[in-house]
């Protein structure tokens, strides 16, 4: 997952293409491919966390992961590793 600003992110695909799943708290919608279930991307709805959003940079075209810087990030405590 990358985490860009949702103000940087835009979509080029029918509407029809991502079908929206919701659980526990229902505040953190997950989006995925109707085709084959692929994860792409989730956004938070929740003011403070409404300027970022989770992109699966495997389904984005043109991107080599392997070039990518990698930093790990421990999501309990809430830093980087």
């Amino acid at each position: 997952m990358i985490y860009p600003k949702t103000a940087d992110v835009t979509f080029h695909h029918a509407d029809d293409a991502v079908k929206e799943y919701r659980f526990g708290t229902k505040n953190y919608p997950h989006y995925f491919c109707t085709n084959c279930g692929t994860s792409v991307y989730g956004k938070a709805e929740a003011p403070e966390q409404r300027h970022i959003m989770a992109v699966n940079v495997r389904t984005l075209s043109g991107v080599d992961i392997k070039t990518l810087k990698i930093r790990e990030h421990d999501g309990r405590g809430g830093t980087s590793i």
